[in-house]
């Protein structure tokens, strides 16, 4: 099993702790990215595609992993989808900033 990315693993532990979730979950919701992330891989899942969490799930469930086993995943794969929207809605932030900072029209970049 590959590990988090360090950007992603750091991004997705400060956003736990800005989440107040307990330390305990905090380690748990950070397996069960990595166990996302690596079943996305390996049935060429979108991982940023929230219907991928539901053939995630399935397939733990194939695996005899009971609802309680699949809480956590529940909750830490649509934390790590928020991650990715603000890191989108940040980066399009910052991109208008440079546009504007190198005198483009305004209207062009609202288009």
């Amino acid at each position: 099993m590959k590990n988090i990315p360090p950007d992603l693993e750091n991004s997705f532990k400060t956003l736990l702790y800005q989440e107040y979730v307990s330390r305990q979950s905090r380690i748990e919701y950070q397996m069960w990215l990595r166990y996302y992330l690596d079943s996305c891989q390996k049935y060429s899942f979108d991982q940023l595609a929230p219907d991928s969490l539901a053939h995630f799930i399935d397939k733990s469930k194939n695996k005899n992993q009971t609802a309680q086993q699949q809480s956590p995943a529940t909750q830490a794969i649509p934390l790590y989808y928020r991650l990715n929207a603000e890191s989108a809605h940040t980066f399009q932030h910052s991109f208008a900033s440079h546009l504007l900072q190198a005198n483009y029209d305004i209207r062009i970049i609202q288009e």
